[in-house]
């Protein structure tokens, strides 16, 4: 391969794929013998200001101004790249998919990296149909996701890779701020957050036995959670992550059991699991390959058994640190871009029919 494969993410600041196909990814297929380099997909700046406004239609603004001008950027300055590598998130919706017609037209092999279960979603599920027919690649996260592919086009060449966390930056920290209660965590996309929303109720019973408090993690807008007990948010960012996950006694990961929620990668998840914060979590999809319950942290169902899972681990915290080391261990063995990259090097060369 004598020629670098050009990977396009999404801005930073949408949280979505930095990991997964981020600078480590980039380094690590390189030292596995995948020459890479990569970009973001559209101005960082403006995912800032734009994205997470209050503005109505703001995506769609998002998707027709600043990631637009970024895929013709993008046209440009990919003329030395062997093959083109796009996570779906934060590109034009568009079904004409011109940008990806532009790199086949090229002679390159183009890889479209399916995230979540776009066929789910109405206004994505078009778009989502375009890309799959033409890509040289479909990647996806999760086998069940793969499944979803085939099941709607049998012929599609798709290949799972598990996706990364970066354990050096997602890691526990020896020295925590003073907290005056035990803290849970949840941590996610704004997306996400109605998930999170219909557990409130189940939190406030575990409050009125064992006082907590929850710190929510996501966007750069306060989110709209009206809760008897106490809460405090953060706006992500990455280099804080550490230190705003470290020390929690829970990390929460509700998941509405459905066709979409099967075939989540489990991000969240991976997130706790590298902080040593053991995830009490739905066993939904990818979570039940990650949570190995009463190990690494608690998978659980009904209302009796999420109060339970978290009862336990304040009541406990002994047992939930044990929990946590645990948790981190299998992150480092199991998630780590040391563990995967080669695996993804491998699987891209004999995927792509490159040397």
């Amino acid at each position: 391969m004598q020629n670098p494969l050009l990977i396009l993410r999404p801005p930073q600041a949408l949280r979505s794929a930095d990991d997964v196909l981020g600078p480590k990814t980039i380094a690590g297929l390189t030292i596995a013998g995948l020459p890479s380099h990569g970009d973001e997909l559209s101005s960082q700046w403006w995912a800032e200001k734009l994205w997470f406004s209050r503005l109505p239609g703001r995506r769609l603004l998002f998707e027709y101004g600043p990631a637009l001008l970024g895929l013709c950027k993008h046209r440009l300055t990919m003329g030395d790249a062997s093959a083109v590598w796009i996570c779906g998130s934060a590109s034009p919706l568009n079904e004409n998919c011109w940008f990806e017609r532009a790199i086949l037209a090229q002679k390159k092999p183009y890889i479209f990296h399916l995230l979540d279960d776009w066929f789910s979603i109405p206004n994505m599920r078009k778009a989502a149909e375009a890309r799959v027919e033409i890509a040289s690649l479909v990647v996806v996260p999760t086998e069940p996701l793969k499944e979803r592919v085939l099941d709607l086009f049998p012929s599609a060449p798709v290949l799972f890779l598990e996706e990364p966390i970066d354990v050096t930056r997602v890691r526990p920290l020896d020295k925590l701020p003073p907290s005056d209660l035990p803290f849970f965590v949840w941590s996610g996309h704004v997306a996400s957050l109605a998930d999170l929303k219909e557990y409130a109720t189940i939190l406030e019973k575990v409050y009125a036995k064992h006082p907590f408090k929850l710190r929510i993690i996501s966007g750069q807008n306060r989110p709209d959670l009206k809760a008897s007990f106490p809460w405090e948010w953060f706006p992500y960012n990455p280099q804080r992550e550490a230190e705003l996950l470290s020390g929690a006694t829970a990390g929460l990961a509700p998941l509405e059991d459905n066709a979409y929620a099967r075939c989540k990668g489990g991000y969240k998840v991976k997130t706790y699991l590298s902080a040593g914060v053991p995830p009490v979590a739905s066993p939904v999809g990818h979570h039940q390959k990650m949570i190995r319950s009463g190990v690494n942290g608690i998978l659980a169902t009904t209302e009796e058994e999420w109060i339970s899972a978290l009862s336990q681990l304040l009541s406990d915290p002994v047992a939930a640190e044990e929990m946590g080391r645990v948790a981190r261990a299998d992150a480092v063995a199991q998630y780590s871009h040391d563990a995967l990259m080669p695996v993804w090097a491998e699987s891209l060369r004999a995927a792509l029919g490159l040397r």
